[in-house]
């Protein structure tokens, strides 16, 4: 997956902008989303102990999301330096766990900003 991402995020430096997507298409079996995440992973695990890059590639798509919360990146990230073993079937949880939260929590900011509409709505009548 590094690898693969920092040949990728070389080969998009250098392309027009617009043109990346369009490339990855007709050169690979990828969408430009999957050639995206390939990229994102490549960032996240530069300078990171070789642990991490050997977790699935779905975790590690996952922890190097910018929505990821610092805390459970981190927490794996010291474990793997640690040399502690990776549970695996734990971190999928607790992203899953992550990403149901921030699910709730924007929902309940869409709502609340609903009604702060409908009530300045009625307040301007």
């Amino acid at each position: 997956v590094h690898e693969i991402g920092e040949r990728l995020n070389a080969v998009k430096a250098v392309l027009p902008h617009g043109a990346f997507g369009p490339w990855v298409v007709a050169n690979f079996r990828i969408t430009p989303r999957t050639a995206q995440n390939y990229m994102q992973a490549a960032v996240f695990l530069s300078g990171k102990c070789a642990a991490i890059s050997h977790l699935p590639p779905a975790v590690v798509y996952a922890l190097s999301r910018p929505t990821t919360p610092p805390e459970i990146v981190n927490r794996v990230v010291d474990a793997a330096e640690q040399g502690e073993q990776l549970d695996v079937p734990a971190i999928r949880d607790n992203l899953r766990c992550a990403a149901s939260e921030a699910s709730r929590r924007r929902a309940a900011e869409k709502t609340e900003k609903n009604k702060s509409r409908r009530a300045s709505r009625r307040t301007a009548r």
